[in-house]
């Protein structure tokens, strides 16, 4: 009998020890005299709530897609062609997926997507992700893709279109003998980028506290109910680094990976390529913000771009490293090539 009983405490401490959760992501940010040490509340150990969106058009029966567990490759659910019914109507699904990366396929049998204002939005814990409702998808995409990490928050978007535009008008009636020899693009990227699910500590954790956070050393600092703490009255151009645990009802948390920052002298960086256009009795100025505007590679995107310095203007390159991103904004007849913006 004693020798059950210990087996019962041992087997009731293992499992309460994996529900005692972890912070996620920790970071920190370097600043003058002080580091911002920032983390995530912790996740549910298990599952996530995923909700599937779709709102049809009225061709709704041409509608299909499919989710896939991108590290089993095991199909997780999916709805065939014909499944969906009712024009204009919103259908949803939900699923409870462990973590990891997953792969949302949405097909459209004749090729020209979903009309606005339909669409399909996926969500985790009720947070949109994604979502194109109200602008529906397409007007010649085969198949649209989002791939999705649950863990880094992050997502990218892809889809596969008639190179050529499709070559009837839609009746009431179709043959879709139409596509045998159409051209597909392939898979080309239409945004990409980072979500963040808000939410409050799973109950699946234990009852939560607080949080601590230490110095490398081990030395505590601070407990906050909080999910960033300021470190201040620090040595500029040392290196500190920080964890995190959090406290439970049931126990405390193992701590968070080690994470460093650097705090260092602030200086403002200065606007980039100033122009100046004379007027009558004026002169315009014209710059963009430091960097050369909105960020990531310039040239890639509307939001940073070359800038024309006069004209007559001339200039040589290379588009290794850009996107294919505005081919939907100035179509150009089986286009995969980067473009760079001026």
């Amino acid at each position: 009998m004693l020798t059950l009983i210990s087996f019962l405490f041992f087997l009731n401490a293992g499992i309460t020890a994996q529900e005692i959760c972890p912070a996620e992501n920790i970071a920190v940010l370097g600043g003058d005299e002080q580091n911002i040490v920032m983390w995530d509340e912790p996740l549910n150990p298990f599952t996530i709530l995923l909700t599937i969106e779709v709102v049809t058009d009225t061709w709704q029966g041409e509608t299909s897609w499919d989710l896939v567990d991108m590290s089993t490759g095991e199909l997780v659910a999916s709805i065939a062609q014909g499944d969906l019914t009712e024009a204009n109507t919103s259908y949803t699904w939900d699923f409870d997926i462990p973590h990891g990366t997953y792969s949302f396929t949405i097909y459209d049998s004749f090729g020209d997507g979903i009309y606005a204002p339909g669409g399909f939005a996926l969500y985790l814990d009720g947070e949109a992700i994604f979502s194109n409702i109200g602008d529906g998808w397409g007007p010649q995409v085969t198949e649209e893709t989002i791939e999705f990490n649950t863990n880094e928050g992050r997502f990218a978007v892809t889809n596969n279109s008639f190179v050529d535009p499709i070559p009837l008008d839609k009746g009431s009636n179709y043959d879709l003998g139409w596509q045998e020899g159409m051209a597909l693009t392939g898979p080309i990227l239409v945004e990409s980028g980072s979500f963040n699910v808000s939410r409050d500590v799973p109950v699946e954790c234990g009852t939560f506290t607080h949080y601590v956070v230490y110095s490398g050393d081990g030395t505590q600092l601070v407990t906050t109910t909080e999910l960033e703490y300021t470190h201040e009255n620090l040595t500029n151009g040392t290196e500190y680094c920080y964890y995190v645990t959090v406290v439970y009802d049931e126990g405390t948390s193992d701590p968070t990976e080690n994470s460093c920052g650097t705090p260092a002298d602030w200086v403002a960086e200065a606007p980039t390529n100033l122009m100046s256009f004379p007027g009558d009795e004026e002169m315009v100025l014209v710059w963009q913000a430091p960097g050369g505007g909105g960020g990531g590679t310039q040239g890639d995107v509307i939001e940073n771009p070359f800038v024309v310095t006069g004209l007559p203007f001339e200039v040589t390159g290379t588009t290794d490293g850009f996107n294919d991103d505005y081919d939907e904004i100035c179509p150009f007849s089986g286009s995969t090539s980067n473009d760079v913006v001026y």
